[in-house]
């Protein structure tokens, strides 16, 4: 058996099956392929790919069992694949966390070139075997955007979807992307670290008629609040009215392949923000597929006044916060000597900490000092941390998010 997956960037702690095999803690997209040795040809290989952003981390983290490599297009693990493989042979992939898009390349570079069969493995096999320490499931509750709820309530961004879905003829849409089913309801959540989404599906109908919006989420104890349930109007949730059905998050694979009066899906192919292989199967099962980018997509890409007054606030809170920081070090340098990369990293969320608005960062803060600046998404960690001197300069990139009252 040989197996690989993909990664989203960000991911929640009990999901970071990538960490947890080779010990890379890197985000952006990165592949795994681990490979058996057998009697006749292959060897034993474990290879990571992951993006130029993250190749020095992942040197400094993986043992010498892994080569590593950098990941230019999904086609280059195929490709080294292919050249390893003969006729005949197979490879095993988790198809929930690889999207359409690449498994259609791999499939068409190793099956149809090479007759090597790309097989779906699920549940996929680090879920099998990663049962000893892993981390729980999410369970802090979700909350209300309340800045969306001023710009444009729920039901109609639903309806806004459901226009577009008529004009291509389809009876159901099915959200993935975790970004656009927090968009679509207004809602927020806890579950990722650096950004406030909450891990759900969501299957939009055309119409009222047809069926209700179906959420899928872990319904751990008050993750759900009543005030979520209130905004979802999920309390007796029926056809004939705009509701949310908030169901349990596995129920998601159940009630895809269910039959329904449903004919067509649509199921989004973008190379990033699209629906897995395993959705894509799923519906097949039941439904015609029709594929293309999501409709939110679009959508929410036109800010309406709320959102724009938002975006300005929190641009202006993390303007001055950053400010603060550098008024503060060109202080503390000129007495101080013992500032470090991580010193710093550690300082930058103290200045955001006043504002009441203040969330999460946007990602880990990078501090660069001297040869350090010029390497993209540097990361300080005690294991490379410089002193910060007055021979060169430092590089600071920080975000913070923020929940406009």
């Amino acid at each position: 058996m040989y197996y690989f997956f993909l990664q989203n960037e960000w991911v929640s702690p009990h999901n970071e099956r990538l960490r947890w095999l080779s010990g890379f803690t890197g985000a952006g997209a990165s592949v795994a392929v681990v490979t058996r040795s057998t009697a006749s040809h292959v060897k034993e290989f474990a290879v990571l790919w992951t993006d130029a952003r993250f190749l020095q981390l992942a040197d400094e983290q993986l043992d010498c069992s892994w080569q590593l490599r950098q990941l230019r297009s999904p086609l280059q693990v195929a490709d080294w694949l292919a050249e390893r493989l003969y006729a005949g042979d197979k490879v095993g992939a988790d198809p929930r966390v690889v999207l359409v898009p690449q498994w259609e390349q791999w499939y068409n570079r190793m099956y149809n070139e090479n007759s090597i069969e790309l097989v779906e493995v699920m549940p996929g096999i680090v879920d099998e075997v990663w049962t000893r320490g892993r981390p729980d499931k999410p369970g802090l509750e979700a909350f209300i955007h309340k800045t969306g709820q001023r710009g444009q309530i729920w039901q109609n961004r639903v309806r806004a979807v459901q226009k577009q879905m008529e004009q291509r003829r389809v009876d159901g849409l099915v959200l993935t992307a975790l970004d656009e089913i927090a968009w679509l309801l207004n809602i927020r959540g806890r579950d990722l670290p650096y950004a406030p989404l909450l891990e759900a599906y969501l299957v939009v109908p055309v119409h009222e008629s047809v069926d209700v919006v179906a959420l899928y989420v872990d319904k751990q104890p008050s993750r759900i609040t009543p005030a979520i349930e209130q905004h979802l109007k999920a309390a007796n949730c029926v056809r004939t009215r705009i509701c949310v059905s908030i169901r349990p998050y596995e129920q998601f694979w159940r009630d895809l392949e269910r039959p329904t009066n449903r004919t067509a899906m649509w199921i989004s192919n973008h190379p990033r923000l699209g629906a897995s292989r395993a959705v894509q199967l799923a519906v097949r099962r039941r439904h015609d597929v029709h594929q293309e980018w999501s409709p939110v997509i679009a959508l929410k890409s036109i800010k309406n006044e709320a959102e724009r007054e938002a975006m300005h606030s929190a641009h202006a809170l993390d303007g001055a916060a950053m400010c603060e920081l550098l008024a503060f070090l060109d202080a503390q340098l000129a007495e101080d000597e013992t500032w470090t990369e991580t010193r710093v990293a550690e300082r930058v969320d103290f200045f955001r900490q006043p504002e009441m608005s203040f969330r999460m960062t946007s990602f880990p803060t990078h501090v660069g000092y001297g040869q350090h600046g010029a390497l993209p998404h540097y990361v300080p960690r005690a294991s490379s941390d410089l002193l910060i001197g007055k021979e060169s300069t430092v590089v600071i990139d920080s975000g913070g998010q923020y929940e406009s009252e």
